[in-house]
C-alpha cells in the first residue's frame, strides 16, 4: 500500500495536518489558561470547538443519505 508515491504523500500530509491541528488547539488552550488562569474557560473553549460538530453531524448524515 505504501509503495505508491501518492499514498505516501497523502499519508504524510494527513499526519502533518493532524499534528498542526493538535499543536494549534494546545497553544490556544495554553494561551487562554495563561491569560485567565481559569479551568472553566478551558472547558468553554473545548465546548465551543465540539458543539458545532455535535449539532451538524446528524444534519450532514441525513443530507448524505438523501443524496447520491
Amino acid at each position: 500500500m505504501l509503495r505508491e508515491p501518492s499514498i505516501r504523500w497523502y499519508t504524510a500530509s494527513r499526519f502533518a495536518s493532524s499534528l498542526a491541528n493538535t499543536l494549534l488547539r494546545s497553544s490556544l488552550q495554553w494561551q487562554i489558561f495563561e491569560q485567565t488562569g481559569s479551568a472553566f474557560y478551558l472547558g468553554l473553549i473545548g465546548a465551543v470547538q465540539f458543539v458545532p460538530v455535535l449539532l451538524l453531524s446528524p444534519l450532514a448524515g441525513a443530507i448524505a443519505d438523501a443524496r447520491d
